[in-house]
C-alpha cells in the first residue's frame, strides 16, 4: 500500500485479500480496498493507467485488474465477444486471402491491411471494403470448407458453458463474415451472433467483392451492443465486453466492464481490464469465482 497512488493524509484505507486459485502457489489474488479512492483525487480509468500500477506489474510480472467492487461486478448479465483473435485465434480474413494463389503476394498484403486495421492505423469500414473486393472471385462454399481449421481459443467453450448455467446471456460481435460467426455461435451456444454480409453472385456462387448492408465496424458493434442490452432488458452496466482490436474499443467502452484479450497495444491501454492468458476460461475471476467455483460451473 505504502506505494499505491493515493493523496497524502489517507491512511485510514484497509485491505483485506483473497487467494482465487491456490493457497499454496497462488497465481490469481483478490484484493479488496475501503474506502476506495476518491474519484475526485483520481478516477479508476485514470488510476490504471498510473505509472506506478504499470511499474508494479513489470517488476513483479502480473497483470492488475482494477474494478469497482459493485453487484453486477459479480453478476453480469450479458458477456459480448469479439470473434477474430478472441473467440478464435485466427483472422478469418487471413484465412480467406491465403487461400488466394494469384497474385502470390495477396495473402501478404490482406494480413497487413488487418494488422494496421486492429492496431487502429486505418478506418475499420473502408479497411475491410479493401479487404473483401481483394476477395472477389472466391467460392462461397470457403466458407463451408474453412469451419474444420477455425481455431477455437483455448477455454471458450468451457467458460461458455459456465456463463449458460450462471444464466448469462451471450453475444458475438464479429468484423467478420457472418456465415461462420453464425456456425461458430451454434456450435458453442451463443445467443446472438452479428457480422458481416458479402455479396455473392447467384449465377457463378462466388463473391462479388462487395457487402451488403452496414459493415460491423467499432460504431456498428457499440450500437449492436446497446440493442441486444435493450431487446434483453439489461442495464448497461450488467454488460462486459470482450475483444483485441481497435474496432472493439466503443463496444467495450459501452459495456459496464471492457476487457482487453491479448489486445494490441492501444486496446490494452484504453480497456478497463487487461488479459493476456491462454485460457479465456479466465475471465470468470474476473467476477470473483475461485478455482473451485469455476470447476464446479463448467463440469
Amino acid at each position: 500500500m505504502a506505494t499505491f497512488p493515493l493523496p497524502q493524509g489517507e491512511d485510514d484505507m484497509v485491505s483485506s485479500h483473497r487467494c482465487l486459485d491456490s493457497q499454496e502457489s497462488p497465481k490469481v489474488v483478490e484484493l479488496n480496498l475501503s474506502p476506495a479512492p476518491s474519484s475526485a483525487y483520481l478516477s479508476l480509468k485514470d488510476l490504471r493507467k498510473h505509472e506506478l500500477i504499470y511499474r508494479f506489474e513489470r517488476e513483479w510480472s502480473v497483470e492488475v485488474a482494477l474494478q469497482p467492487d459493485t453487484l453486477w461486478r459479480r453478476l453480469p448479465r450479458l458477456v459480448v465477444f469479439d470473434m477474430d483473435s478472441t473467440l478464435i485465434t485466427q483472422e478469418v480474413i487471413d484465412l480467406l486471402a491465403a487461400t488466394i494463389t494469384d497474385p502470390p503476394d495477396l495473402a501478404a498484403r490482406v494480413a497487413d491491411i488487418t494488422h494496421r486495421a486492429m492496431l487502429g492505423e486505418l478506418e475499420f469500414d473502408a479497411a475491410f471494403r479493401e479487404r473483401v473486393q481483394l476477395l472477389k472471385g472466391l467460392p462461397a462454399s470457403i466458407f463451408e470448407d474453412l469451419r474444420a481449421v477455425l481455431d477455437v481459443t483455448k477455454g471458450v467453450p468451457s467458460l461458455i458453458r459456465a456463463l449458460k448455467r450462471l444464466g448469462v446471456k451471450t453475444a458475438v460481435l464479429s468484423g467478420g463474415f457472418l456465415p461462420l460467426t453464425s456456425w461458430l455461435a451454434g456450435q458453442l451456444g451463443i445467443d446472438h451472433a452479428h457480422a458481416n454480409e458479402v455479396v455473392i453472385d447467384e449465377t457463378t456462387g462466388r463473391l462479388t467483392g462487395e457487402v451488403k448492408g452496414l459493415i460491423v465496424g467499432q460504431q456498428r458493434k457499440r450500437d449492436l451492443l446497446v440493442e441486444i442490452a435493450g431487446k434483453e432488458g439489461i442495464d448497461l452496466s450488467q454488460v462486459v465486453a470482450v475483444g483485441d482490436g481497435a474496432n472493439d474499443l466503443l463496444m467495450m467502452e459501452a459495456a459496464g466492464l471492457g476487457v482487453a484479450w491479448n489486445a494490441k497495444p492501444r486496446v490494452q491501454m484504453e480497456a478497463d481490464v487487461r488479459l493476456n492468458g491462454d485460457s479465456l476460461l479466465e475471465l470468470l475471476y474476473m467476477f470473483g469465482f475461485t478455482a473451485d467455483e469455476i470447476e464446479q460451473l463448467v463440469a
